[in-house]
């Protein structure tokens, strides 16, 4: 129960942030000297009407979720074990949707900043070395999982 009030908390401080950002994102894009993607026009024009919180208040309905999972794990699990495993996940995917949602908004309203910041000046040389970097990484996790799994056949645990 605590995880729920706590979430529903966190999502109403979170969603009066975020409607305060959309707010101020209409200030900000009216501003720019550059046409603003049509997405990013839309979402201004839908949640950043002052004095509506219309993006708070669509911030806490991903607390329902959440309430309908304790819910649903609460009957469908009797047993206090069985009921924590199972809610945990379900809290865990709630949480993600959430994480999805935040990701989404953040880059609807950063969109017109992606085309400005081409425009300002070149990265320095060293920045070169990010792409390289990102090439390389998945390679040594996959040797890293390789090197795991063979010396777990040398153990004898599969």
């Amino acid at each position: 129960m605590t995880l729920i009030l706590g979430s529903g908390l966190i999502l109403f401080f979170l969603g009066f942030s975020l409607q305060a950002m959309a707010w101020t994102a209409k200030a900000v894009i009216a501003g720019l000297q550059t046409e603003t993607p049509a997405i990013t026009r839309q979402f201004v024009r839908m949640f950043g009407m002052r004095p509506h919180s219309y993006l708070a208040s669509v911030t806490l309905w991903l607390w329902w979720p959440m309430v309908a999972s304790a819910v649903y794990c609460h009957f469908r699990y009797p047993a206090r074990q069985s009921f924590a495993i199972a809610f945990a996940y379900w809290f865990a995917l709630c949480w993600l949707l959430v994480a999805m949602a935040l990701a989404t908004i953040a880059f609807i309203l950063s969109l017109p900043l992606f085309i400005l910041l081409a425009d300002i000046e070149q990265p320095p040389d060293f920045m070169a070395w990010v792409p390289l970097i990102s090439w390389i990484l998945p390679g040594v996790v996959m040797l890293f999982g390789i090197g795991c799994w063979w010396l777990s056949l040398q153990r004898g645990k599969p």
